[in-house]
């Protein structure tokens, strides 16, 4: 039996790289899956991903644990009782541990403010969401974002260590699961303590800006989605670029760049009405002109919206006895309305885009969509199959 593995990020998260001695090798799927006395590599778990690098410079394909013994799949095998050199991918653990560092500031501050219970927690590579049990507002999430930024100006020490079963009596922590043995603790002093398995940075000053970048109502809570670190300098660096070019764009200072994009929504929104009316008034005249019919009838008009093409369908079905539709041209063909008073249109467009190779949907007396079809054959079909 391969005995377990010493896990030097439990104690040290800063340890990139590592010497041991292989105690397993065993074949798998995509290489060989090899153990060693002690590592570096986190095999993943709470929410984060395992740690990548490579074994005497050959990449780890895979780290995984398995009854406390951390395996690190490579292509090539390693003989037991060999010795090998580890390397973490430094960049990528201390983003990683940036992000969790963070993470753990925000939410020892939402639950020391508000009593909130971290219940859900996931690190993808490009953000960290944190669901908690309680609904916050804004100004509350400001609040705990705020605190976290002041201790990681505070740069005290971040502590992970294993309690004893009677220490861990006499402790408050948070904790996700009940636990009572082999807890390791990651202890921020004067501002959280929470059980984790993950590696973390040494002191608050290396996780650098905490963000919330936005949140929502979550299964009765909320949820946070956070960057922390280098992550969050990027994401602050890109956003100040898509400023610049908004602020050339609108040629508007940046404190004036939300009201200046208001006053074009406000702008937007007055054209579309006056489009729409002057829309209405072209179509309710064509309209107009279609002779009263039991039978049914078409009009065909350009640039029409789909609200326009509703708002014709409504007013030739009080002249027409079948059906009425109205096209505009489409990028292929022509997009549609259809209504009717007696006909079935599900039916009839069944039959329709079957004939034209068309598509649409709707209601009994009212069907939308597109047909890739000339006008000459629109009308035609129409015409002769609906009198």
């Amino acid at each position: 039996m391969v005995m377990k593995t010493k896990r030097i990020y439990e104690t040290d998260g800063s340890v990139f790289q590592f010497d041991a001695e292989v105690v397993g090798c065993a074949a798998v799927r995509g290489g060989y899956a090899l153990a060693f006395d002690q590592t570096a590599f986190f095999p993943g778990g709470g929410g984060q991903s395992p740690d990548a690098g490579t074994v005497d410079g050959e990449p780890v394909i895979e780290v995984y644990e398995k009854d406390g013994v951390v395996y690190h799949v490579t292509a090539q095998p390693r003989a037991v009782g060999a010795t090998v050199c580890g390397a973490v991918d430094a960049v990528l653990r201390f983003r990683r541990m940036q992000q969790h560092s963070g993470e753990h500031l925000l939410s020892g501050a939402a639950h020391s403010e508000y009593g909130c219970e971290n219940v859900g927690f996931h690190m993808s590579e490009d953000c960290v969401t944190v669901d908690f049990d309680r609904p916050l507002t804004a100004a509350q999430i400001e609040r705990i974002e705020r605190k976290a930024n002041e201790a990681v100006y505070a740069n005290v020490p971040i502590r992970c260590e294993f309690p004893n079963p009677e220490e861990l009596a006499g402790l408050t922590y948070r904790s996700k699961l009940d636990l009572t043995e082999n807890v390791r603790l990651v202890v921020i002093e004067g501002y959280d303590v929470c059980a984790c398995c993950a590696p973390h940075v040494r002191r608050t000053g290396e996780i650098g800006l905490i963000k919330v970048l936005s949140f929502i109502n979550y299964k009765g809570g909320v949820r946070l989605t956070v960057k922390s670190g280098s992550d969050a300098l990027t994401d602050y660096a890109a956003k100040c670029v898509r400023t610049n070019e908004l602020i050339a764009m609108l040629c508007a200072k940046e404190e004036k760049i939300v009201e200046s994009v208001r006053h074009m929504q406000e702008e937007t929104e007055r054209l579309r009405h006056a489009l729409i009316q002057a829309q209405r008034s072209r179509v309710a005249a064509m309209v107009e002109a279609v002779e009263p019919t039991p039978g049914s009838a078409l009009v065909f008009c350009d640039d029409l919206t789909p609200d326009t093409l509703r708002f014709a369908v409504n007013e030739g079905v009080a002249r027409v006895g079948g059906l009425f539709a109205a096209f505009t041209p489409a990028e292929s063909g022509y997009r549609y309305c259809m209504g009717s008073k007696s006909v079935d249109l599900a039916g009839f467009a069944k039959a329709f885009h079957a004939a034209l190779g068309g598509r649409g949907g709707g209601k009994a007396n009212m069907i939308q969509g597109s047909v890739p079809a000339d006008r000459a054959s629109i009308e035609a079909y129409i015409m002769n199959n609906n009198r």
